[in-house]
């Protein structure tokens, strides 16, 4: 929750560079402390945050609060029926992580707000929705909307509302097939989850109905495991799955997406293109970089959010290493010497580290006025830049080895040999690979 008329946190004070969360008298009464924002690294509780980060952990604080809060009112709510959709999805969905990395911790709430929204599509296909209605507008801008067209708006809503209500209160047993005796047409014998997976197929695609039938999978076999059910229906469904999507951008597509970014000031973005190409990194890796992970000697200390693969990429003379001196001498300028911003990637917009959803918005603005000069980059995600940095690899000479020296991949990914291969590969190995694409990209001219 944020203060309207400031736009900070709720509770966020700022005192001389000494934050603090404070509580609201309400929240007081109900038994929560005001906290010092440090960063608890020491004695005392570590150094003060800086004043992004500390607006960052003021907004965690609150998230929390208001899980707190809501967890103990659903302890004083009528129980639900425990083997119901929806008490057997809420359980599901809030079943504690255990043994997550505090590096991983991103990751996996990224992975829960998908898993969340996949498992709310199953509800809404069952409920007789793949495309939900259109949401009721805000108040100011309900008042321009035509009163009927409002009303239809409303009434729209609240059936969708209601008809997920009435699914969720079904039974999970209305999700196993039909029995064989009770299916005198064999061909309707695959029950609702085949439905819902062919619905979704037909109407929004292979991969997000490959991508709900195997989050519900992996429902089901949570359900199995709790006994509240003997099987896992989805493991029945006969499904086609979606071929792998590989697309490699090009040079030309690259500067014109680098350009689009410092056109529109967005020079961080540019950075992270860069970042990209050199590191061949995810998105969350990339926007979850620190300072403290990138050396004096230009080598990146990190472990994939995802999997927790640990490396030490040496960044390449002609990519990565021009652009971390920029963006350093670029956060002197903003900060000035005595403050050093946690993250390597600061949005220029808020002045705090991206999160994912506003980078992706951004990112397609960015590709949006790129593709007014180079058409072709409109089918160019973010999310390539891996599949082009491995690309370009290879077109190096860089072995299987080299490579995942460098994407931080399992060796399994790379190549079909066993996942402990991995092992073999030195810092010797990642330095000739650094090698081998310096004398690469400076045999091509290129400079982003």
């Amino acid at each position: 929750m944020a203060n309207q008329r400031s736009g900070v946190p709720a509770g966020w004070h700022w005192r001389d560079g000494r934050p603090r969360w404070i509580p609201s008298p309400t929240l007081r009464k109900a038994g929560f402390k005001g906290r010092d924002l440090k960063d608890g690294k020491g004695p005392n509780g570590g150094q003060w945050l800086t004043r992004g980060a500390s607006i960052d952990a003021a907004e965690a604080l609150n998230r929390e609060v208001a899980e707190i809060r809501a967890g103990r009112a659903a302890a004083a709510a009528p129980k639900a029926d425990r083997r119901s959709l929806g008490a057997l999805l809420d359980a599901y969905l809030g079943d504690p992580k255990r043994g997550i990395e505090p590096s991983r911790e991103f990751a996996a709430i990224r992975n829960q707000i998908d898993r969340r929204s996949k498992l709310s599509r199953l509800v809404d296909v069952l409920a007789g929705y793949v495309v939900q209605p259109p949401p009721i507008p805000a108040a100011h801008k309900a008042r321009d909307l035509d009163p009927g067209r409002l009303a239809t708006i409303k009434a729209d809503r609240a059936a969708y509302d209601a008809a997920r209500a009435t699914v969720r209160g079904f039974s999970i047993d209305v999700l196993e097939p039909p029995a064989f005796e009770d299916t005198p047409d064999l061909s309707q014998a695959q029950g609702p989850l085949y439905d819902a997976y062919w619905k979704l197929r037909e109407q929004i695609g292979t991969n997000m109905a490959h991508g709900v039938l195997s989050d519900v999978s992996a429902w089901l076999e949570w359900c199995v495991k709790r006994r509240a059910i003997r099987q896992n229906w989805a493991k029945l469904v006969d499904r086609d799955t979606p071929p792998g999507r590989i697309r490699v951008g090009t040079w030309d597509e690259l500067r014109a997406l680098i350009d689009a970014a410092e056109a529109l000031g967005l020079h961080s973005i540019a950075d992270s293109i860069v970042l990209g190409v050199d590191l061949s990194w995810s998105q969350v890796d990339r926007l979850s970089l620190t300072w403290p992970q990138v050396g004096a000697d230009y080598r990146v200390k990190a472990a994939r959010r995802k999997t927790g693969r640990k490396g030490d990429t040496p960044l390449l003379a002609g990519l990565g290493r021009p652009r971390i001196d920029a963006i350093r001498a670029r956060q002197r300028r903003l900060y000035g010497d005595n403050v050093t911003p946690t993250h390597v990637l600061i949005c220029e917009l808020t002045g705090k580290a991206w999160t994912g959803d506003h980078y992706r918005h951004k990112f397609a603005e960015v590709r949006a006025l790129a593709a007014k000069a180079v058409p072709s980059v409109a089918t160019l995600r973010d999310q390539d830049l891996r599949d082009t940095a491995i690309t370009v690899g290879k077109a190096a000479g860089l072995t299987d080895e080299e490579v995942a020296s460098r994407s931080l991949h399992s060796l399994k990914r790379i190549r079909d040999i066993l996942d402990k291969h991995y092992v073999e590969i030195g810092q010797d190995v990642a330095d000739a690979g650094a090698g081998k694409l310096d004398t690469y990209l400076a045999g091509l001219g290129v400079a982003l």
